[in-house]
């Protein structure tokens, strides 16, 4: 007889976080929360019963300020960078000064953190495994270890694999239309400028001089896109870059190449079709 094995399939907590997060700023948004009579939300990421969310809106812009041992902060900045990884999606860390720290470990326990990232995916596990064996505790200290792994191998972002190519291909497509569009245009544009380039010829200008005009022109035409694509492309990336929290330079850099290099070779293409729509040798 055959042994039946049951199984539950459990949602990660990852899953969990980021849906009870969303469904707490949706119920923030939907309501009118005061400082006397805030949103509060127990156990907000489902990790800390003792833990609560307190949120209100103020009718004018206030800076938030910290309270710790009695004594109150004001908070300068905030970064979304994740120097602690997934900690900053369950903690809030506060960055002080020396002097201040020094102050403070004297009331409160320090704790130390380290974050390693795995170059090859495949040792996650035994990572894992290694890291298991550490005693959660050390004597009469009270000291205690904990880590907080993120699987490399999770398959909840694998929509963005299958996005990327999509998104280059697009990319190419519209880098494509647009160039060849550009090209349409100043080719169109050379039949009615052959009159004006014929004047020119008969005043004595030189051909060489007539080739060097078309190039500048066309090459006006070119490049003032591309350096407007430039600068919204970088401000763009960036934007992506704080809301991903990810390193898109190189990115950035190879597609502006692609770019560049669609651009010069259908500028040369134009310079050639433009001269010939206007018979420059015949002049």
């Amino acid at each position: 007889m055959a042994e039946r094995i049951s199984y539950s399939f459990c949602e990660s907590l990852r899953n969990k976080q980021a849906e009870a997060e969303r469904a707490m700023l949706e119920e923030f948004a939907a309501g009118v929360y005061t400082l006397e009579q805030p949103y509060i939300r127990l156990n907000p990421y489902l990790i800390n019963p003792l833990s609560a969310a307190v949120a209100f809106r103020t009718e004018t812009e206030t800076a938030v300020t910290v309270t710790i041992y009695g004594k109150e902060y004001q908070k300068i900045d905030e970064t979304m960078v994740p120097y602690l990884g997934n900690l900053q999606r369950i903690m809030n860390f506060y960055i002080v000064s020396d002097t201040e720290y020094q102050r403070l470990c004297t009331m409160s326990q320090e704790i130390f953190t380290y974050n390693y990232k795995l170059e090859h995916a495949e040792c996650f596990e035994a990572a894992r495994e290694a890291l298991s064996v550490i005693p959660t505790g050390s004597g009469e200290e009270g000291n205690f270890t904990a880590r907080v792994a993120k699987d490399p191998n999770d398959k909840n972002d694998e929509w963005i694999k299958i996005f990327f190519p999509l998104c280059f291909f697009m990319f190419l497509v519209f880098i494509f239309a647009s160039v060849s569009v550009m090209f349409m245009k100043l080719s169109n544009d050379a039949f009615e400028e052959r009159e004006r380039y014929l004047v020119m010829r008969k005043l004595g200008f030189a051909e060489k001089t007539l080739e060097k005009s078309i190039s500048k022109e066309l090459g006006t035409a070119y490049i003032l896109p591309f350096i407007v694509m430039v600068i919204s492309a970088y401000f763009s990336v960036h934007a992506l870059e704080r809301v991903m929290h990810e390193n898109f330079f190189t990115i950035y850099w190879i597609s502006i190449t692609v770019v560049l290099a669609f651009f010069f070779v259908f500028y040369r293409l134009s310079v050639s079709v433009y001269s010939k729509n206007i018979d420059i040798d015949k002049y």
